[in-house]
C-alpha cells in the first residue's frame, strides 16, 4: 500500500482525487492513512462534495476531522452537511453542488451565469428555480433554457410539478422514482422547501449494484464477504461466510435421511421408487428457488403492490408448471418402467413437490420480511433444505398410499 501511497503523491491533484475515488473504500482508507493529512485535504477538496462525504464517511472519525481541519471552511462545511446523512438515503448520496437561479431573472441573463457556474459543477441536468427566500418553486432543462426567448423571465418556462424527495427518503425509492419518471436527477428538499441537493442517476448505480450484489450472495449463502471481492478475502473469512449454510444443508441432509429411513419398508418393496427421488428434489427445489429469488427481488424493489394479486398469479403459475411436470414425468414412468401406477405416484407427487415448493417460496420470504430479517436469507439455503424434507415426505407418503397397487 506504500506503493499505492507514493504514486498518488507522485499525481496531480485532479488525477490523485479521480484516481482515489475510483477505490474501493478499504484502499481508500489505507492509502490515506499512510500519506500527510495536507496532501489529503488537498485531493479531497478536489472531489465533488458527495464524493469527498464518501471517503471521509469511511474513515474514523478523528482521521476524518483531522483531514477536514486542513480544508477550505466553506466546502469543509459542505462535506459535514452530507456526512450528517445516511449512506443509503437521499441525504448520503446527493450533492449540493447543483445550479439554481431567482424566478424573476430572464433566459439570457441564466445563460451568461451558466457558462460561468457549469465550470464548477460535477454534473448539469437541469436548472433549478428557487424563489426570494430561496425555496425551490420550479425546474427546467438545459434543452428548454436554450430555446426560450432571451427576454423571457424563466418564471415563464419553469416546470412547477416537480417531483422531489426528502433527505432521509431510501435509494431503492429513489432508484425506482427516476425509472417512473424518466429522470436523470431529481432535487432534495426540506420540509420547508428549501433545496438541500439532488440526487443524480449514478449517485444511486453504485448503491442498488451493491445491494444486488449483496442480495444474490445471501441467495448464495455467501452473504458476509465485504464488498463481494473474493480475491480480497481472508480464506477463514470466506469460510465464516460460507460454512453456517452449508451446515445447515448437512443438517437438511441429515433430517432427509431419516424421512427415508422412515420409509425403508416403503423403498425395500418398491426399489424402482429410488430412481425418481433426484428428479422430484431437482425439479421442486429448481421451483422453488425461481419463485424465492423473484420473490426477493420483488420486495427488494418495492413492486409488490397488490399481495393477494401477486400471490393468485405466483400460486397459478406454479400450479400449471407443476402439472405439466406431473403429467411429463408420469409419462416417462409409465413408458421407462411400464407401471401406470408408479406413474401416478410420481406424478402426483411432482405435482404436489412443486405446488407446497411454490408456496413455502412465495411465504417463507413475505413471513421473514414482515417480522424484520432480510428475505434474501431465507431465499437460498433455507428454502432448499425445506423443500427437500418436504419432497421427500410427500413422495414417500404417496408412495406408501398406492403400495398395494405397485408390489
Amino acid at each position: 500500500m506504500d506503493e499505492g501511497a507514493h504514486l498518488l503523491k507522485d499525481l496531480d491533484i485532479e488525477t490523485a482525487a479521480e484516481a482515489l475515488s475510483e477505490l474501493e473504500p478499504e484502499k481508500q482508507a489505507e492509502i490515506i492513512n499512510a500519506i500527510e493529512p495536507e496532501k489529503v485535504a488537498d485531493i479531497i477538496e478536489e472531489m465533488p462534495p458527495d464524493d469527498a462525504a464518501d471517503v471521509l464517511g469511511d474513515l474514523p472519525v478523528e482521521k476524518a476531522k483531522e483531514i477536514l481541519e486542513h480544508i477550505e471552511k466553506e466546502e469543509a462545511e459542505d462535506i459535514q452537511e452530507l456526512l450528517l446523512h445516511k449512506e443509503d438515503t437521499a441525504g448520503g448520496v446527493m450533492t449540493n453542488e447543483f445550479i439554481a437561479y431567482r424566478q424573476d431573472i430572464n433566459v439570457q441573463h441564466a445563460i451568461e451565469m451558466f457558462k460561468r457556474d457549469a465550470e464548477e459543477i460535477e454534473t448539469v441536468y437541469y436548472i433549478y428555480i428557487i424563489d426570494d427566500q430561496e425555496k425551490l418553486v420550479g425546474v427546467t432543462s438545459l434543452r428548454e433554457l436554450l430555446l426560450a426567448n432571451p427576454f423571457t423571465k424563466l418564471s415563464e418556462i419553469m416546470t412547477t410539478k416537480i417531483i422531489t424527495v426528502t433527505p432521509d427518503e431510501d435509494v431503492k425509492v429513489i432508484s425506482e422514482m427516476l425509472s417512473k419518471y424518466n429522470l436523470v436527477a431529481l432535487p432534495v428538499v426540506d420540509d420547508e422547501g428549501y433545496l438541500l441537493g439532488i440526487v443524480t442517476v449514478d449517485d444511486i448505480l453504485d448503491i442498488i449494484e451493491q445491494e444486488a450484489t449483496d442480495d444474490i450472495l445471501k441467495v448464495a449463502g455467501a452473504s458476509e464477504i465485504k464488498y463481494g471481492k473474493i480475491e480480497d478475502a481472508n480464506p477463514i473469512e470466506v469460510v465464516k461466510s460460507r460454512i453456517p449454510w452449508l451446515l445447515l444443508c448437512l443438517l437438511g441432509g441429515l433430517i432427509s435421511s431419516l424421512v427415508i429411513g422412515k420409509f425403508q419398508p416403503t423403498l425395500a418393496s418398491v426399489v424402482v421408487l429410488v430412481s425418481f427421488i433426484p428428479v422430484i428434489m431437482g425439479m421442486a427445489g429448481n421451483a422453488g428457488l425461481q419463485v424465492s429469488t423473484t420473490m426477493v427481488r420483488s420486495i427488494a424493489l418495492n413492486s409488490i403492490h397488490n399481495f393477494w394479486k401477486y400471490l393468485s398469479k405466483e400460486l397459478l403459475s406454479g400450479l400449471i408448471i407443476a402439472l405439466v411436470a406431473g403429467i411429463i414425468i408420469a409419462l416417462a414412468a409409465l413408458i421407462l418402467k411400464g407401471m401406470p401406477i408408479l406413474g401416478l405416484v410420481v406424478g402426483l407427487s411432482m405435482f404436489l413437490s412443486i405446488t407446497s415448493s411454490t408456496i413455502l417460496a412465495i411465504l417463507t420470504p413475505m413471513i421473514a420480511h414482515k417480522i424484520g430479517i432480510d428475505p434474501a436469507v431465507t431465499a437460498g439455503p433455507f428454502v432448499t433444505v425445506f423443500n427437500d424434507i418436504l419432497g421427500l415426505t410427500i413422495y414417500f407418503t404417496v408412495a406408501t398410499l398406492f403400495l398395494k397397487f405397485l408390489i
